[in-house]
């Protein structure tokens, strides 16, 4: 099993009115538009992405999310991006370099390509993807589009995931428990993001936020041990994507 790198970029989000920045052109915001705008080349952003992770954060595990506030031309091009918010600054200047490799289908209003403001979340995280060179594919499509074709929102869903083997999770935390954190008495709260397709099976595992990067791996790890009751929606056992804590604690 083999630790990797994967990126996962969330979709073009409504963005509240903000200050245009100085020198920008004007543009409409997403709410004003009839088309949003759709990624057209995540499959060269996200390897851009993985050449810019700073080497320092990559080899401390340190994760999380970094939103952009951009304009998208009617070309598609998107440009004047500035970081909303990031998880950690080191990891804005990497995301906005990255940006310039990014292109969309361009937003369209009164039936015609317009521009638009929009809010792009970036999470920068890490997998465990098996036998696999490049974990930047590990996901397929954005884990935050839950509406996509064959993978159900939480939200109609009848029947909602639930697991079956508690226990198998308990003794593969206790297992993982790193050993220097544990020494230290040091605990965590790590919150796994991860798909459960129609058989129940946990797949595409990665972290969604972490206060202790120690415990990214071994959560990773332990989480695949999970097995689910399966979703259901119309009647039939659907795919669906789940955030699930988990607290590492000493205490009983």
């Amino acid at each position: 099993m083999r630790r990797t790198l994967v990126l996962l970029l969330g979709c073009a989000a409504a963005a509240p009115a903000a200050a245009q920045p100085a020198g920008a052109p004007p543009a409409h915001e997403i709410r004003a538009v009839d088309v949003l705008p759709r990624l057209a080349n995540k499959d060269e952003f996200l390897p851009a992405l993985a050449r810019l992770y700073p080497p320092a954060l990559r080899d401390s595990s340190v994760t999380g999310h970094v939103t952009v506030r951009l304009r998208v031309g009617e070309d598609g091009v998107p440009g004047h991006a500035q970081v909303v918010k990031a998880a950690h600054p080191g990891l804005a200047a990497p995301t906005l370099a990255g940006l310039e490799t990014l292109r969309f289908v361009p937003a369209q209003a009164g039936g015609r390509p317009a521009p638009v403001w929009v809010e792009l979340p970036v999470l920068w995280t890490f997998a465990v993807a098996p036998g696999r060179a490049d974990g930047v594919e590990a996901f397929a499509s954005d884990p935050v589009d839950l509406h996509r074709p064959g993978t159900a929102s939480l939200k109609p869903v009848e029947v909602m995931p639930s697991v079956v083997n508690v226990r198998d999770l308990i003794r593969a935390l206790e297992r993982g428990y790193p050993p220097d954190m544990r020494d230290a008495g040091v605990e965590a709260t790590v919150v796994a993001l991860f798909r459960v397709d129609a058989g129940g099976r946990v797949t595409n595992v990665a972290i969604a936020q972490s206060s202790h990067p120690a415990f990214n791996g071994p959560t990773l790890r332990a989480v695949q041990v999970l097995r689910f009751r399966p979703t259901r929606v119309d009647g039939k056992a659907v795919p669906v994507w789940v955030d699930l804590p988990i607290r590492w604690t000493l205490g009983r």
